[in-house]
């Protein structure tokens, strides 16, 4: 998928995108990754540097890993983690 963000005059920040994965929602499993933040490396600069390098610190880790599938960029894991809620 090719996607951009953008905030909106009224603060809304949003993700617009082309090209994305097409699923069946008869056979379509979801599921929840714990692998850190998107393997695309996105550095979101609307945080402090101490929090962007711990994404990437946790990109890293999982590149290490093998882990390399890419999934969502917001997810609710990955800001509790950031805050330090499970």
């Amino acid at each position: 998928m090719t996607s951009y963000y953008a905030h909106t005059p009224s603060g809304f920040f949003v993700e617009s995108g082309w090209g994305g994965r097409v699923i069946d929602p008869a056979t379509w499993t979801p599921h929840e990754t714990f692998d850190g933040p998107s393997s695309w490396g996105h550095e979101r600069l609307n945080l402090s540097e101490g929090l962007r390098r711990r994404l990437r610190d946790m990109r890293l880790d999982s590149a290490a890993r093998g882990r390399r599938v890419p999934h969502l960029a917001e997810c609710p894991w990955l800001y509790g983690e950031l805050l330090g809620r499970r």
